[in-house]
């Protein structure tokens, strides 16, 4: 045929679903592993995370390998991180991808496998050339948010407690906080702090009434941030144990946690009779730790510490029951007991 040129292709034979595009362009592969995203392309204006979604549909009927299924990331060219996905429902997975600064160019990729042996990328080439988009926008102001806005206690004379104080970030910088107090009755485990967009930290608040007549007391936790103070207010009332304001009659004891069922905190009691070393934690119905909240030394008396409902990660757990478990040792003898603990979501 004139203006032509006809190539010869080597093959075995025809197929009954064949065509000249086949020969030339390989057989359709009918066990494919297909996944269908719509890119994020172009300018993308400024978000603590994007969110990366896809199907993946494994036509050979056979399993996807979950561990497979990774978004691959750069920084302005930059090294390849990975992000596995987390399943949705159905065929659909997502990952989601930290924020970067105004005028940075992300690229990505997204791949996973099956147990047939298929797998793939989309797009189709991967890491050499990725679907790639600029951070573009201004991005919001840092802004702190307290949980829980004030603390009120009332605790017997000569005991602790702890309670947890979230700071959360939910604005698109960085913020810088400070925090102070003036009670002798209240520290902090950390005083101050740098919060990523999206981040929260938790400060633990230990009180110990040792000394303290029955009485109010009122303090202000004070947090200073590049914009702002905040004021958290905290009043804690004592109470004498009996007559003679002692603590006679105490004995080693997990008292419980209240409430429960809880969501999303709860507060566990314990007593003392001698001062000693303690260990609560908390396990799940697998005896697997999941949590330790306090391995010490403490004093004779009664004390209470606050569970959020986290693992050692800052993971939130599942709805589920729980137990915590309190450990002591004096002079060789061991004390153990163990309560139920119920998370409802």
């Amino acid at each position: 045929m004139p203006g032509y040129e006809v190539i010869g292709i080597y093959s075995n034979g025809w197929y009954n679903t064949d065509a000249l595009h086949c020969r030339t362009r390989n057989v359709a592969d009918r066990g494919m592993l297909y996944i269908e995203h719509n890119p994020l392309l172009g300018e993308q204006d400024y978000a603590n995370e994007f969110t990366i979604s896809a199907e993946f549909k494994p036509y050979s009927n056979e399993s996807l390998y979950t561990d497979s299924l990774k978004v691959f990331y750069n920084i302005d060219g930059g090294d390849y991180e990975s992000i596995t996905m987390t399943f949705i429902s159905g065929d659909l997975y997502y990952a989601m991808i930290p924020g970067q600064p105004v005028g940075t160019e992300i690229g990505y990729y997204i791949h996973g496998a099956d147990e047939s042996g298929h797998s793939m990328n989309h797009p189709y080439i991967g890491a050499p050339d990725p679907h790639t988009f600029t951070v573009v926008g201004t991005p919001q102001p840092a802004e702190l948010t307290v949980d829980p806005e004030s603390f009120t206690l009332e605790m017997q004379t000569n005991t602790t407690a702890i309670e947890i104080m979230t700071l959360s970030n939910i604005g698109g910088i960085d913020l810088i906080y400070d925090i102070s107090e003036t009670a002798d009755w209240l520290s902090l485990n950390e005083a101050s702090g740098i919060l990523q967009p999206g981040d929260s930290d938790e400060i633990e608040l230990l009180f110990d009434t040792t000394g303290l007549a029955a009485d109010t007391y009122l303090c202000d936790i004070v947090i200073t941030d590049d914009r702002e103070e905040t004021i958290i207010p905290v009043e804690l009332t004592v109470i004498g144990t009996n007559a003679d304001n002692n603590l006679g009659g105490l004995q080693n004891e997990l008292i419980g946690n209240y409430p429960n069922p809880f969501n999303p905190s709860t507060t566990i009691s314990f007593s003392l009779q001698n001062d000693n070393m303690v260990e609560l934690s908390i396990y799940n119905s697998k005896g697997q730790k999941v949590k330790t909240l306090l391995n010490e030394q403490r004093r004779a008396g009664l004390h209470q510490v606050q569970w959020n409902g986290r693992d050692e990660n800052g993971s939130s757990v599942s709805s589920g029951i729980y137990f915590s478990v309190m450990d002591t040792n004096r002079e060789g003898l061991d004390f153990t007991s163990i309560k139920k603990v119920i998370l409802l979501k």
